[in-house]
């Protein structure tokens, strides 16, 4: 799936509020950061990640490398600071509500 630009403006714009909910290291993020990452964005769907890390290409490949094996979007990278986004999965029409 890839973001159209009114879609990733609005994201940008949501995720202009939020804080980063994990730091990851510079080089391949381990399972246990996917794992992290991967609960974070079924949570809240659009997630900031910091980059521990002064290279911005590193923190640009670190990001693509966590959209690639998450299977997210990667909304935008400012700084350290990558914004990632996967829409969450909508509950099936016949499942029982919490009424």
């Amino acid at each position: 799936m890839t973001l159209d630009g009114k879609t990733a403006r609005s994201l940008r714009a949501r995720a202009n509020r939020l804080d980063a909910v994990v730091t990851v290291g510079e080089g391949e993020p381990s399972e246990g950061v996917l794992r992290h990452v991967s609960a974070a964005l079924d949570a809240h769907e659009l997630v900031k990640v910091r980059v521990s890390t002064d290279d911005r290409h590193a923190c640009r490949n670190v990001a693509r490398v966590l959209a690639e094996r998450l299977g997210c979007e990667l909304v935008q990278v400012v700084g350290r600071v990558a914004v990632l986004y996967r829409a969450a999965a909508s509950a099936p029409k016949d499942a029982p509500s919490d009424e």
